[in-house]
């Protein structure tokens, strides 16, 4: 198959599951609506950017900025939504008697939701979006085109071996500097060219057999469940911080409302120092020389 046909081909699929995915979000009947549509975004706008010269570059540009305003469009009601799923898990990380004063902090947060949600329910009612979802619709069904890039025509497999291995190549790479430098920024890097990787193993899977691409899928996703979790707890302690400056002060109840985050902080943070300690071992484990045979016996 051609490369564009196949871009075409995965694009339309990935099309499908934001689709079948809005519905659900305007009837707020279940949390992973949203998660599924925003996952599809994500995938779109990086086969975009991955699956390269099928495309005229102004195409990709403009998609690629749109699909991205999507995606942080719902970024507030995916962290609430989080947050709230796991409300007895942050409860069970208080003193007994402290329990019950996080409650200010879940009414607080139920009642931003509401309005986050009215919002991207509003998005998905305006005008623009069905205007924007109708035209890329017709992108997707349009044939090879005369301006296209060279590699439209190109065999997927081709090009699909070409990008896999440039990828996993700039993990190694970025993995190995990140050893020496742990920080937040390098780690939250490496772990978005992990999701690059893992997007384009996905895009492609039936090219290869699946007794090659499940030994390093699996790998990578070891290697991203680290990084994901050194992330999120990241976001989840910024978080309760920028809640604890809204509340207000002057009441008693309050004040243990705040005690009772600062703990939550404290146990947060301590989570993520463990799990940015694990890194270097789950890197390591990537990297082995044995893992990287195994990529690269599936791109022979």
């Amino acid at each position: 198959m051609a490369a564009n046909s196949a871009a075409r081909l995965i694009l339309r699929e990935l099309l499908q599951t934001i689709r079948a995915s809005e519905e659900g979000i305007r009837a707020d009947t279940d949390i992973e609506f949203l998660h599924e549509y925003r996952v599809a975004v994500r995938r779109t706008r990086s086969a975009l950017s991955q699956i390269r010269r099928v495309f005229p570059p102004e195409q990709i540009r403009y998609y690629r900025q749109e699909f991205g305003n999507l995606g942080r469009r719902t970024n507030e009601l995916r962290t609430l939504d989080v947050f709230l799923s796991m409300e007895l898990d942050y409860r069970g990380r208080l003193p007994v008697d402290l329990s019950d004063d996080i409650s200010p902090l879940f009414e607080l947060l139920n009642l931003r939701r509401s309005e986050a949600l009215a919002k991207v329910v509003a998005e998905l009612e305006s005008e623009w979006y069905g205007r924007f979802m109708s035209e890329w619709e017709r992108f997707v069904h349009q044939p090879i085109g005369q301006n296209h890039p060279r590699n439209a025509r190109e065999p997927i497999i081709k090009l699909a071996r070409k990008r896999i291995r440039r990828q996993y190549q700039a993990i190694l790479e970025r993995g190995a500097l990140t050893l020496h430098h742990p920080d937040d920024d390098l780690l939250h890097a490496l772990r978005i060219e992990c999701k690059k990787l893992r997007y384009l193993l996905e895009f492609f899977a039936e090219l290869f057999r699946p007794e090659e691409t499940i030994p390093p899928l699996k790998q990578l996703k070891r290697l991203q469940e680290n990084l994901g979790a050194v992330s999120d707890l990241g976001d989840q302690r910024d978080y309760l911080y920028s809640i604890a400056e809204v509340l207000d002060m002057e009441r008693a109840q309050t004040r243990r409302t705040l005690l009772a985050i600062g703990i939550l902080i404290e146990t947060v943070d301590r989570e993520q120092q463990a799990m940015r300690a694990d890194f270097a071992k789950s890197f390591k484990r990537f990297s082995a020389p044995r893992h990287q045979q195994q990529f690269q016996n599936m791109l022979k």
